[in-house]
Order: structure tokens, then C-alpha cells, then sequence
């Protein structure tokens, strides 16, 4: 007895550990041991008043239990797998028992498909499903397996992806795609990209279903900025209406400098001497990372300077340009030729020059060797004279010099004596179709020649002011005498103003045009002012302007601008930062002016990446068409952390001891620095990591989050619960088990062993007085007649379906669950030994019935 007791002690204390060691991981999977499991998506999504089809295969824990020859039905059941607790939670049975939810199995179930069509969605649908398998000997349900279906009102919007590297002359495949959770009824793609784009519909690894349209294309700098639009069109109630959704992507294109050009400052001309200021421009991204000047030389081009402007001092000709280059290549600018372009009489006035200062000393020199020779011997008086003739020549002397170095500047400034100047705008832009504004004041000089009540009229020349060998130049006379082109002369030329209107404009009008003022007797041409106008077809581009810091809480004005060439017909400006913005047209200085609409918006981090659009409408042709230019413009706002979440891994119950994977997402711009993570304690919030992951090992429950923080500011992500709705059974099953399991088997072995000893002690004994007892009982048997031994009879419910497998109790169609009873006789004799007779446990009983 001593060895079988010890014997099972070993057994029951051998099953305890194995128990408390693999019992928790095995709940932590699945906290029920099931007979069924299916592949399916854990989460789906679809849309009200459309259907979603529900990828589904199934497998038997055990293979021989399911046999495909059996007529086969899927059951599935809402909410919770426990049917029997609610009946109502099942919605749907293949058998056609029950069909409340509109739902139907296409899938062939003999064949392990249970694909299911969930059809007339509403979003009281959203709940979770478990799937359940009935033949006529197996019957078991897949509740490790629920199945997360959402119902929503509004569309998923569509995802827009770029295969391939965002960089000039690159070829790209562009991606529109659209989540088709209802296969035979798909989504339509529509976008920009090309009309009538062909929509082709994928089956994704996990059985559902993708629609997509493609397009590729070869990237170029006209492509950066570009707002890629998709649209997706799901139909919905049958076809009869649709539900929309779109989704914008904006282009950021790579490329080398474009349009590079040099500007020359000051633009007229300038004396030999001067400072010449040239700026090179140029269009890249990304940005130019180096300017480099060059002159042509008879050795070729040669490196002058390096920098976006170069400033030199004017002493000979010459040809100069400028080479950008960023990291994808470069672009070099036009020549512009320092010469006679800039200042024609440049050698001859340092000719003039060099002779005069030469004549000038030579002259002095002979002058006083001269006048020495004939005065020495002189009296007095005679030498006084020659003194004052001396200082005499050096005064004139020193009037020539003067001449000498500035009448050169005067005239490189205006080759030619002119006695008329007019304030205008050097150049001027105008939109063919349209008319300029000529704002335009002139002086006279002297002022004494200009009377201004005499009768004036004013004069326009184009091409060359000379009007004796070109007179055809002269286009314009408001005398009338002259009027080849639509201009007039709107000033009062009495009060000096000769602002001009130049209307019906064409691009042959593109020229030089000078001034003239005849107020008789005093006749000028403004020869030093000329005015170049361009004449174009297309309208000048727009300018989008924001003033303040692109930060979020930051007040901004946003002032989309545009050239306004004909005040009397001005341009019409629209955008999408609000409906009828007021236009207003603003007088520049100098004399032009500007069509604007502003908007003060006060930004947040929604705003970020938001495209401004405006858009400008010129009237042309006495306001029978018009003209459009449009410009973008997109913001770029920081922000301090949004949406700051923490995702965990795994994201089912884990056990005691396993790894848990804490991530910290946030959105801020710019990106957050600094990520730190905190454990609530009762000391307050305890910093344990820092960074966007933190994993550790589970042994107890914890409040955690995580902080996010950038330049802007910092925000913290939702509390995560790591206690027993997390972690059951690390915290329940390895700290009990570990600390009381032990303890509660030691105390089962005493137990058992004091219990087997004691039985052993009592059966030696009484061993014995039982003999004896024994004795008598053989001898009053023979003293007493022989009769039929008294039988005591029992009645006792024997509940059989505790020994039956646990399917056949969650039977759809025993849903009640009835427990079959049956009631057996049982004769019950009291013999000697009945102690080495009784039943060991409910197994034994079982079967003594059974017989």
C-alpha cells in the first residue's frame, strides 16, 4: 500500500507541474479546446447597402471526423459562439432552419469552402461571427476563430501609390486602388490621369479582393506639383445610388536647373568704370547647390567667380554667363555681351580722355617754360602779370581736367544730348487682346523751355528715336496727324503727365518706344527713357504670397496677386480658400498696378500639405474671351505631435514570461525627436525607455503610454492596461502557480501519504477483531433458515450526457440543451467485503449500470 501511494502522489504532483507550466500558454492561444478552425481575415470591413463576400476555409482539428460524403451545414453565429445561453445569436443555417441576417454560403462545404456572401449591409450588422460546421456525427465551431465584420456608412477613400523614384526622364507606374469588399458588385476608379481608364479587379492572399487602375508615365519638371485626383464610385442599394470617395496626391518631381537666366543691374547703360551687378536665376529641385560665372576668353571659358551674383568693375568688353548645377545635372545661361551693348562709346571716351590729359600738361608745360624764359628778367610789375596768367591757365587746367572725367560718365549715361526725360517703368509686359496702361510724367530741361500754356502735343516713336531718317517710326500724334497705332494719350501733357493707353494689343507690338513733346518753340525727344513693351499671348503667371510663420496657431494672410497691364479691364481672380473673394486692384509705385484677394486663415496641422489653387481670368478682345493662368501653391505647416497612439505585439493574450513589443506612432512636422515612454507607479509617472519601440518580458500588470515631442511642442498617446484584461494569465497563472503551486502540491503529498498510513495502521489494526466478527456471522448463517437475502432497491438519475462529447450538447437543433435520464434498478447487497467493492469514482459506476 505504501508503494502505490507513493506511487500516485509522484503522478497527481508530476500532472500539477505540467499543468502549471504549458496549461497557461495552450489558455493564453485559445482559452477553449476546440474540434474546428477556419481561415478568414480576422477584420473586415464593408459598406452599408452593398454586400461583402467572406473569404472562408475550414480544417477539423481531427481529419477522420469530418467526411466530406455527409451532408454538410454551415451555421453562423453572432456575437457569442455560446448559442445555448441565446438562441438568437444564431442568424444563419445552411439547412435553411434559420436565415435572419440576408447572408448565403456559395462555397462547397464538402470541399472544406465555407466563402460566405453577406448581402444588404447595414451598419447594425457590425458585430463579431463565428462559423460553425453541423454533419450527422461531428458538429463543432471555430470560436478561436471570430471573424471582426464592421459596417460603415461612408466609402473607404481609394489609395493612390508611385512605383519607382520621383526624378526627371524616370518612368513611373502610378496606382489607384480601391478595397472591393463586394466582388460582384465593384467599385468604378476614375482620375485624372486618363479618361476612361481600365479597372481591373485582383484577389488579394487573404482571399478578398482589390480594384485597381494603372497608368505609367516619364517623369518631367512640368509633373512636379501635380495633383493626382482619384475618385471611387460604389454602387449601392442594388445599383440604384452610389457612394463616393477621393483621395488627392500631389507630386514632389526631382529635377536639374531649368530656366536659367542672368538679370543685369543697372539694366541701361553705364560708364566706363562703373559697377556692373549680375545675378544668375535659376529653377531647380533640388535647389542649385552651386553658381558658377564663366568669360569667354581666346583660351576658352574661364572661371571669374563662383555665387548666384557677380559684381565687377566695367573696364573692357567681353561675354559672360552662368553654369548651375545641383545634384542632377546642370544648365547654363544665356551670353550677355558686355560691349557696345553696354556702353558703344566706352573706347572712344577713354581715348578722349588719355589725349586730353596729355594735351592739357603738355600745354602747361611749354606755357610756363614759355612765360619763364620772357619774365625772369622783368621788373616787378611785369611779374605780377605773369603770376596771374600762371594761376589763370591752371584754373582752366583744372576745368578741363573735369571735363575730362565726368563729361565721359554724363554721356555714357546718354550717349546723345537730350533735353526731354520722362518716369516711367523701364519694361512692361501686356496680354495680346488686351490693352497697357502707360503710367508716364516728363521734364523738360531746362524747365524754362516747357510752357505749359502753350498747346502741346505728345509724340510716340518706336524702334529709333531718330524720326528725320525713320519717319515712319513715328506711330502716334495727338494732333492727329499720326495714329498707325490704337493708342491715346490720356494725360493732361499740360501738367507734364503723359500716361498712355495702348489698347488691341498684338505680339508684333513688341518693341522700343521713346517719347516726344512738341510745346512750340520747345520741340524733345525723351532719347535717354526708352520703354520696352512685350506683347504675349499667354497671360503673366500669378504670384501666392503668405505672410507669418507656417506654424500651427499662427494667424497668416494669404494674397494671391496678379499683373494688372489694363486697370480699365482688370483681371478676375478666384481660388478655393473661399468662394467670391473680393478683388481688389492696388496702384504700384511705380505708377502700375495690381489685381489681389487676400484670406487670414489661422493654421493647423490639417492645413499641412493643403493646395492652394488660384486662378486669374483676363478679358480680351473687348470682353468677348477671355485668357486663364492658374498657379499652386501648397502649404507646408508644422506641428506638434498628433494622434499619438501605441500599438502592441503581439495583440492577443500573451503568457507569463513571453516578450511584449510596445510601439509609439505619432504624426508631427517636423518629426518627432524624442519619444519617451512612462509607467504609472504610485510615486507618479516613471520614465522605463525612450524611443519609438519598447519591448519587455511580462511579469506583472501596468498602466504604460507613451510621449511624443518635437520643436512645436509634445502629446501623449492613450493609457495602455496591461493587467488582467492583458495579461489573464501572466500575472494570475505564473505568479500563482509558481508561488502557490508548490506549496498546495507539498501539501497534497502529506496529505495523501498521512491518509494512506493511517489506512494501513487501521486495517492491521482491527485486523483481528473482523476475523472474529467474521466467525460469528458463519455461525448465526447456520442457526437461521435458508431464505431469499433482503434486497435494497434504488432509483438514481444517471445524467449520460457528461460522458458524451461536448458536440452533441451545442447542437443547433438541441439548442435547449435536454439531458437524456435514465433510470436503472440497482441491487444493493451489504456483503462483508463491500469495501473492496465499491466504485473508485463515477467511471466505475457507469460501468456497474452498464452491465
Amino acid at each position: 500500500m505504501s508503494v502505490i501511494a507513493v506511487l500516485s502522489v509522484n503522478m497527481v504532483t508530476a500532472i500539477m507541474l505540467l499543468s502549471v507550466f504549458f496549461l497557461s500558454g495552450a489558455l493564453a492561444d485559445c482559452p477553449n479546446p476546440v474540434g474546428l478552425f477556419i481561415t478568414t481575415p480576422k477584420k473586415m470591413e464593408a459598406l452599408s447597402g452593398s454586400c461583402l463576400q467572406i473569404p472562408c476555409n475550414f480544417s477539423a482539428k481531427s481529419e477522420q471526423d469530418f467526411k466530406s460524403s455527409r451532408e454538410t451545414f454551415g451555421v453562423w453565429i453572432k456575437t457569442d459562439y455560446r448559442f445555448g445561453l441565446n438562441p438568437n445569436n444564431v442568424i444563419f443555417n445552411s439547412s435553411n432552419k434559420v436565415n435572419t441576417y440576408p447572408m448565403n454560403i456559395p462555397g462547397n462545404l464538402s470541399q472544406k469552402n465555407c466563402t460566405t456572401l453577406f448581402s444588404s449591409l447595414i451598419t447594425n450588422y457590425t458585430d463579431t461571427y463565428y462559423f460553425r460546421i453541423e454533419t450527422k456525427r461531428f458538429r463543432a465551431k471555430a470560436e478561436c476563430d471570430p471573424l471582426q465584420i464592421t459596417v460603415k456608412d461612408s466609402p473607404p477613400r481609394p489609395r493612390i501609390e508611385i512605383s519607382g523614384d520621383l526624378k526627371e526622364k524616370q518612368s513611373v507606374t502610378i496606382t489607384c486602388s480601391a478595397f472591393t469588399p463586394c466582388p460582384h458588385s465593384p467599385p468604378k476608379l476614375t482620375w485624372n490621369l486618363q479618361q476612361d481608364s481600365h479597372n481591373q479587379i485582383e484577389e488579394n492572399t487573404d482571399g478578398t479582393f482589390t480594384t485597381k487602375i494603372q497608368e505609367s508615365i516619364t517623369l518631367s519638371d512640368q509633373h512636379d506639383g501635380y495633383n493626382i485626383t482619384c475618385s471611387v464610385r460604389y454602387p449601392v442599394n442594388e445599383g440604384k445610388d452610389n457612394k463616393t470617395a477621393e483621395e488627392r496626391k500631389t507630386l514632389s518631381v526631382s529635377y536639374a536647373p531649368k530656366n536659367t537666366s542672368v538679370s543685369v543691374s543697372p539694366s541701361g547703360l553705364v560708364s566706363a568704370g562703373s559697377w556692373v551687378n549680375l545675378t544668375c536665376s535659376s529653377r531647380a529641385k533640388p535647389p542649385v547647390s552651386r553658381f558658377t560665372w564663366f568669360k569667354n576668353s581666346k583660351d576658352g571659358p574661364m572661371i571669374v567667380s563662383e555665387g548666384p551674383f557677380y559684381s565687377f568693375n566695367v573696364t573692357d568688353g567681353g561675354v559672360y554667363y552662368c553654369v548651375v548645377t545641383n545634384d542632377l545635372g546642370n544648365q547654363g545661361s544665356s551670353w550677355i555681351y558686355m560691349n557696345s551693348a553696354v556702353n558703344p562709346e566706352f573706347g572712344v571716351f577713354v581715348y578722349v580722355k588719355i589725349l586730353g590729359i596729355v594735351m592739357l600738361c603738355s600745354t602747361i608745360i611749354i606755357f610756363e617754360w614759355w612765360l619763364r624764359s620772357r619774365c625772369c628778367n622783368k621788373p616787378v610789375k611785369i611779374q605780377v602779370m605773369s603770376v596771374i596768367a600762371v594761376l589763370s591757365v591752371n584754373m582752366v587746367t583744372a576745368n578741363m581736367l573735369l571735363s575730362v572725367f565726368f563729361l565721359s560718365g554724363a554721356l555714357a549715361d546718354c550717349p546723345q544730348k537730350s533735353n526731354l526725360f520722362i518716369t516711367a517703368p523701364k519694361k512692361m509686359e501686356a496680354l495680346s487682346g488686351s490693352c497697357l496702361q502707360i503710367p508716364c510724367n516728363f521734364r523738360a530741361d531746362p524747365e524754362q523751355d516747357f510752357d505749359s500754356s502753350r498747346e502741346t502735343f505728345g509724340v510716340w516713336i518706336k524702334t529709333d528715336s531718330n524720326i528725320w531718317d525713320f519717319p515712319k517710326n513715328v506711330i502716334v500724334n495727338s494732333s492727329k496727324t499720326v495714329n498707325t497705332y490704337p493708342m491715346n494719350i490720356t494725360g493732361n501733357l499740360s501738367q507734364k503727365n503723359c500716361t498712355t493707353l495702348f489698347s488691341s494689343l498684338i505680339t508684333s507690338y513688341t518693341d522700343t518706344y521713346y517719347f516726344r513733346i512738341m510745346n512750340w518753340p520747345f520741340r524733345a525727344t525723351a532719347v535717354c527713357d526708352p520703354l520696352q513693351i512685350t506683347v504675349k499671348d499667354s497671360p503673366p503667371s500669378l504670384r501666392i504670397e503668405i505672410s507669418g510663420d507656417l506654424k500651427e496657431k499662427q494667424s497668416v494672410t494669404i494674397t494671391c496677386s496678379a499683373f494688372t497691364p489694363c486697370p480699365h479691364s482688370p483681371p478676375k481672380l478666384t481660388w478655393n480658400l473661399q468662394q467670391d473673394s473680393h478683388n481688389k486692384i492696388e496702384e504700384n509705385t511705380d505708377g502700375t498696378f495690381t489685381t489681389k484677394i487676400q484670406e487670414s486663415i489661422t493654421l493647423s496641422d490639417q492645413h499641412d500639405g493643403y493646395n492652394i489653387t488660384c486662378s486669374v481670368r483676363y478679358p480680351v478682345n473687348e470682353g468677348k474671351d477671355n485668357k486663364t493662368a492658374e498657379e499652386r501653391k501648397t502649404l507646408s505647416v508644422s506641428y506638434a505631435p498628433k494622434d499619438t497612439s501605441v500599438s502592441i505585439s503581439p495583440s492577443g493574450l500573451v503568457s507569463a514570461g513571453s516578450w511584449v513589443n510596445l510601439t509609439c506612432s505619432s504624426r508631427a512636422k517636423p518629426p518627432v525627436s524624442r519619444f519617451t515612454w512612462f509607467k504609472n507607479s504610485k510615486d507618479g509617472p516613471m520614465i522605463v525607455s525612450e524611443g519609438p519601440f519598447y519591448s519587455f518580458n511580462v511579469t506583472d500588470g501596468g498602466v504604460y503610454y507613451c510621449v511624443a515631442m518635437n520643436d512645436l511642442g509634445n502629446q501623449s498617446s492613450s493609457w495602455i492596461h496591461l493587467n488582467s484584461a492583458d495579461v489573464k494569465r501572466e500575472t494570475s497563472t505564473m505568479a500563482t502557480h509558481l508561488q502557490w503551486g508548490s506549496a498546495v502540491a507539498g501539501i497534497i503529498v502529506v496529505i495523501l501519504i498521512c491518509t494512506a498510513l493511517c489506512v494501513w495502521w487501521f486495517k492491521w489494526k482491527h485486523q483481528t477483531p473482523q476475523q472474529t466478527q467474521s466467525q460469528r456471522g458463519e455461525e448465526l448463517s447456520l442457526q437461521m433458515p435458508v431464505s431469499t437475502s433482503e434486497e435494497n432497491i434504488h432509483y438514481g438519475e444517471i445524467d449520460f450526457s457528461k460522458r458524451r462529447p461536448e458536440p452533441s450538447s451545442d447542437s443547433v437543433q438541441d439548442s435547449g440543451q435536454q439531458h437524456d435520464s435514465l433510470y436503472a434498478q440497482v441491487k444493493v447487497s451489504e456483503p462483508s467485503n463491500r469495501l473492496t467493492h465499491t466504485a473508485d469514482g463515477p467511471e466505475d459506476l457507469y460501468a456497474q449500470v452498464k452491465k
